[in-house]
């Protein structure tokens, strides 16, 4: 999931365009792994409604996301859209009676803490980053009741199953939004990306994403997720030769520690 910013660099595509690719070649990706896997019949699997609210909801996170990173500065929509995990944490330990020992609590406030630090923030006075700020919020707020509402599909129907799901819906509801006529322009190097793209973050990264929030609890989930803006920004260093400050190199070693420990004791816990 960390490296979808390497696509939106490579790709010269509108932003909505990029999130429906994601999900729409995502989609053609998993019906193709489940017919060659002789796996068919997870394509019509139990239908729950939690799937598809949870496929409007990452839809419209990734909207307000793009919206937020035109209008403000891109840290600060980071930083607002890593508010998600903790929310979810907080919101499944109200509404889903999901326990949280204080060990956990402090572990994703260490991870959010280090995510703080490896973005930044600058609110900005203008009333165009207000603006910005404020759905940059939406897309935080969408992305803790993804989760939530991830949390709450029935334990019998499958991974694949929730993921195609969520990949159809998040699809349908992006569609009126893109500009398919520039992915029919594009050469073929640009084809290449957009079904790499499809391929790592829809399909891989999207179901991985899906199976992992099915196995763990909100706040389990939400400390490993923060991992993302550091593959961003060693990704960035390695592709782009862009600098790491000291504080996000602190942050990144917060998140690293702090995800690990998570693991250990999850691991530990389901033994």
């Amino acid at each position: 999931m960390g490296l979808m910013g390497v696509f939106v660099r490579q790709l010269p595509l509108s932003d909505e365009t990029i999130a429906l690719a994601r999900f729409g070649l995502g989609l053609l990706f998993l019906v193709g792994f489940l017919l060659v896997s002789g796996r068919c019949r997870q394509l019509t699997g139990r239908l729950s409604l939690y799937p598809i609210l949870s496929g409007i909801f990452i839809a419209l996170c990734m909207l307000c996301y793009i919206k937020a990173i035109k209008l403000t500065a891109l840290a600060t929509a980071a930083f607002l859209l890593y508010l998600g995990p903790l929310l979810a944490a907080a919101a499944s330990f109200v509404l889903l009676g999901e326990r949280l020992s204080r060990t956990g609590g402090l572990l994703i406030l260490a991870a959010f803490l280090g995510c703080a630090l490896m973005v930044g923030v600058d609110i900005g006075s203008s009333e165009s980053a207000w603006c910005g700020n404020l759905f940059g919020l939406g897309a935080g707020l969408f992305y803790a009741v993804f989760i939530v509402t991830n949390r709450m599909i029935p334990a019998e129907i499958t991974p694949f199953t929730r993921a195609g799901y969520q990949l159809l819906t998040a699809t349908l509801v992006l569609l009126p939004f893109a500009d398919l006529g520039s992915v029919a322009a594009s050469g073929s190097t640009e084809l290449l990306w957009t079904v790499a793209l499809g391929f790592t973050q829809g399909f891989l990264g999207v179901t991985l994403m899906i199976v992992a929030i099915g196995h763990l609890q909100a706040y389990q989930y939400g400390t490993i997720a923060y991992l993302e803006p550091v593959v961003a920004a060693l990704a960035g260093l390695l592709l782009y030769e862009e600098t790491i400050l000291w504080r996000q190199a602190l942050g990144g070693l917060f998140i690293v520690a702090s995800g690990i420990v998570q693991t250990l004791l999850s691991v530990k816990t389901d033994a």
